[in-house]
């Protein structure tokens, strides 16, 4: 595989955890410094759902189908997310998909061309990790461009593995 440098377009996935925000915070200093487009994207994973259905919130009493609101509440916080980045990113956008989050990031690299995916990771182990798994481990086994992982700082003082510690060397 051949990976262009500089980038041209770099794919953010966001779930609005500060995990991801700094992810993209990451993601827009690349842009910036490599004059690339910034690309944040956000899943919704509707599991059981339907999409179809029609609510009743404040801002749409006369009802709404829950795709459509969904999908107005997330291009929303990826706006303002974009807006507050601390650097200029001239090209700039947000998507907002349906799906199960590895596959929909790895269609996104390649329906949006790509070429690396800066996301976030919450450092998850053991029966979490087992319990929810990994977005961010689906997609570096199956990305078909670089993936660069950003953990979220509240894990970053622990190892991940208890016997990667280097507390007793010293």
């Amino acid at each position: 595989m051949t990976v262009p440098y500089p980038f041209r377009k770099i794919l953010v996935p966001t779930d609005f955890s500060t995990c991801s925000d700094s992810a993209l915070t990451l993601g827009a200093q690349l842009a910036h410094d490599v004059g690339a487009e910034l690309v944040a994207l956000h899943v919704v994973d509707p599991g059981h759902v339907p999409l179809s259905a029609v609510i009743h919130p404040s801002t749409h009493p006369e009802g709404v189908d829950v795709r459509t609101h969904t999908t107005e509440l997330a291009t929303r916080a990826i706006e303002r997310r974009l807006e507050r980045l601390p650097v200029t990113v001239v090209a700039r956008s947000g998507h907002v998909v349906f799906g199960r989050p590895a596959k929909m990031i790895c269609q996104a690299v390649a329906d949006l061309g790509a070429d690396l995916v800066v996301m976030g990771t919450h450092g998850r182990t053991g029966i979490a990790h087992l319990i929810m798994g990994s977005v961010a481990e689906k997609v570096l086994r199956v990305a078909k461009v670089p993936v660069l992982t950003v953990r979220e700082a509240t894990c970053v003082d622990r190892p991940l593995d208890p016997e990667l510690s280097f507390e007793d060397e010293g």
